[in-house]
């Protein structure tokens, strides 16, 4: 189904005003911002500041930066297929352009919460776009300021050498400790200690992960049998055992490609298991999109694992059994969102996991080892247990520890 007859079927209401923003990277990426949180509900009030893009001039250095990471960590890859949408169509004459949902917004598809940075946050709009308002708003932005920001610190360090030869503390990593991609700034502390952004990466990329809570990714394919035994063995036995402590988050997709079909503007997909394999795909990334709180869809993908049979007739009695409608399911696989949504998932797998890397393929806290990928697939519970540092951890970890 087109995305058109979603609009024409549900009345999607076009509630956006053009913006007029200054030419300079920083105020486009405040521009960004503001549109994201156009989008999505933020609480914090601080946020205020790096939406403001006109008055970008007034922001001092350490603000500037807070921007760029910010941004960073509200990338296009965490909202794309959720909150914004690809869509020449829908902009009509604009770059961009926001739409409300109101009551409609189950049958469109659109999620009603996201997850960034491990906090939830509510959905009020989504936003179309044309790839050439991501270009001037985010992609290019981000890069010159990325640059900006590592020749500052290149020269901030040359002075201090020149100035003495003993290098204070501040200075004492070699510009070569900082990464050149600014995604990587806030990968570990000593990373953002490195490129002088550790208070902006704890404003607003590890204060949800500093929780305590544990983060655990399980890149999979729904019809491989080594990710269904993973899944019914020990992620399972793990949320039923540690769920209290720990973020699980499935990503339906694995060693599958896609490509893109210009006369269709949709994304066609390959498996390795074949067709089944990429309709059980959708149909799992449907069913997280729509349900997206772990409690509602763990049981229907644990279900569908456990079953070896025919998959739209697996995927409806597991359905039944977990409280999911799917009918709405089946709308969504049948979906431009739905097509969206699996690109979404796409986009994330080939950012993280190798290429044609074995699956199941795991990440704890973001990172991925040999060592947490044996541990995970022989005692999950152990591992979240020796990960987490919190004050409470469940039974379960008392027992191990």
């Amino acid at each position: 189904m087109a995305l058109h007859l979603f609009r024409d079927q549900f009345s999607l209401r076009p509630t956006s005003t053009r913006a007029t923003v200054p030419d300079n990277d920083l105020a486009r990426l405040m521009y960004y911002l503001n549109c994201v949180f156009n989008a999505i509900e933020y609480k914090d009030q601080d946020v205020r500041r790096y939406r403001d893009y006109h008055n970008w001039s007034l922001l001092s250095d350490t603000e500037q930066r807070a921007v760029l990471v910010f941004a960073l960590a509200l990338s296009p890859n965490e909202l794309d297929g959720q909150v914004f949408f690809h869509s020449d169509e829908l902009c009509g004459d604009s770059s961009n352009k926001f739409y409300e949902l109101s009551q409609v917004r189950h049958q469109l598809l659109a999620v009603q919460s996201i997850v960034i940075s491990g906090q939830t946050h509510n959905v009020k709009k989504i936003m179309t776009y044309k790839m050439s308002w991501i270009q001037n708003n985010y992609i290019e932005p981000v890069k010159r300021l990325t640059y900006y920001f590592n020749q500052q610190r290149e020269r901030q360090i040359a002075a201090a050498r020149a100035k003495s030869a003993r290098v204070t503390y501040a200075y004492q990593s070699s510009p070569s400790n900082c990464p050149t991609s600014s995604a990587d700034w806030c990968k570990t502390k000593e990373i953002a200690a490195a490129c002088e952004v550790t208070k902006q990466c704890a404003s607003f990329v590890w204060k949800a992960t500093d929780n305590d809570r544990v983060n655990f990714t399980i890149y999979y394919e729904a019809l491989c049998a080594d990710c269904r035994q993973f899944i019914i063995t020990q992620v399972w036995f793990a949320y039923q055992a540690v769920a209290d402590i720990v973020n699980l988050t499935f990503i339906p997709y694995g060693n599958a490609h896609e490509v893109y079909r210009p006369e269709t503007k949709l994304y066609q997909f390959y498996c390795q298991h074949g067709p089944d394999e990429c309709y059980a795909n959708l149909i799992h990334t449907c069913v997280i999109a729509l349900y997206p709180e772990t409690q509602q869809h763990i049981p229907f993908i644990y279900c569908m694992d456990s079953i070896v049979d025919d998959v739209e007739k697996v995927a409806r009695q597991c359905a039944k059994n977990t409280s999911i409608d799917f009918e709405k399911v089946a709308t969504c696989t049948n979906s431009r969102m739905g097509n969206q949504l699996q690109h979404t998932y796409a986009v994330e797998t080939e950012r993280t996991k190798p290429t044609e890397g074995f699956v199941p393929w795991v990440t704890l806290n973001g990172n991925h080892t040999k060592e947490i990928q044996d541990l995970a697939e022989t005692d999950l519970i152990s591992l979240i247990c020796d990960t987490y540092k919190g004050p409470n951890p469940p039974a379960r970890c008392k027992k191990i520890l």
